[in-house]
């Protein structure tokens, strides 16, 4: 019985001296977090050192040239915006500040919302890679980095940066829609397909929609009523008409009807006068 209580008192003072041990850890990290929230309050984020953004300057190279040096300088992308923001155009001022929620303080999110507001869209990359030439003073070195650049900013704004394949599926889009009438490209592209194969699929469906169903070997057009002569069918039964019954008083003549209605219509072309 003796040993028993030894060893309970002792499985006792253990869990004792464990739970104090557990007590001082938990101390030491609150204290230590916050040592940090401290820290971090009093700490005045390092300005960027970056000239402003001219008027006219792209702003995806604006961009590109402040990213560049926030890196070499070593700042945290935390405190990016608090540079940028003031060293932007006005017009990229005034988008930002249209901006609400959180978004208006995530660097790469804010990003997004000017350079969309900017349109600079699939098209906008893509047109300056398949136009890109080299300007005046800039090396061929320099010229072939930038073009390589619109074609890197092309694929990420399609999202085709990361396999093989979606880069070849945005080729092969670009082909189809050069192919296509600017009516149905500027409708295929408000669709944003993704890959061929949709976009194959809505062509088809838009160009089926507007012959009408297949009717006995033949596309009906859905808009036109069947039942009524078109103007040309009109043409030919007045003509046969006014041949036929030229001269019966008890027949339409289609000769007489047409000069009343050429009549008329020079009638309502006359200008009205006015009286002063």
């Amino acid at each position: 019985m003796a040993e028993e209580r030894d060893e309970l008192e002792m499985r006792r003072e253990e869990r004792k001296r464990r739970a104090e041990k557990e007590d001082k850890a938990w101390e030491v990290e609150l204290e230590r977090e916050k040592y940090q929230i401290y820290v971090a309050k009093q700490r005045v984020p390092k300005p960027i050192k970056v000239r402003e953004m001219r008027e006219n300057e792209d702003i995806d190279d604006y961009f590109r040239i402040f990213e560049m040096t926030a890196k070499a300088q070593l700042i945290s992308q935390d405190e990016w915006l608090g540079s940028l923001i003031p060293r932007l155009s006005e017009k990229a001022k005034s988008i930002y500040l249209e901006i609400v929620g959180p978004d208006a303080q995530d660097f790469n999110k804010s990003k997004a919302i000017i350079l969309r507001a900017y349109q600079l869209n699939v098209d906008h990359y893509r047109y300056r890679f398949r136009h890109s030439e080299k300007k005046a003073g800039e090396d061929f070195g320099q010229w072939a980095h930038r073009t390589r650049r619109y074609l890197n900013r092309w694929m990420t704004v399609a999202e085709a940066i990361d396999t093989r394949e979606k880069i070849l599926e945005q080729i092969v889009i670009e082909r189809l829609l050069d192919g296509v009438g600017l009516e149905l490209q500027v409708w295929l592209k408000e669709r944003k397909p993704n890959t061929a194969g949709k976009l194959a699929n809505l062509a088809n469906d838009c160009v089926q929609s507007r012959k009408g169903p297949l009717i006995d070997g033949k596309y009906v057009s859905a808009k036109r009523n069947n039942n009524k002569p078109r103007n040309d069918d009109f043409c030919k039964m007045r003509d046969k008409g006014y041949e036929n019954n030229k001269g019966n008083p008890d027949k339409p003549d289609f000769g007489k009807f047409q000069d009343k209605l050429d009549k008329s219509s020079a009638e309502r072309k006359k200008p009205k006068m006015r009286h002063c």
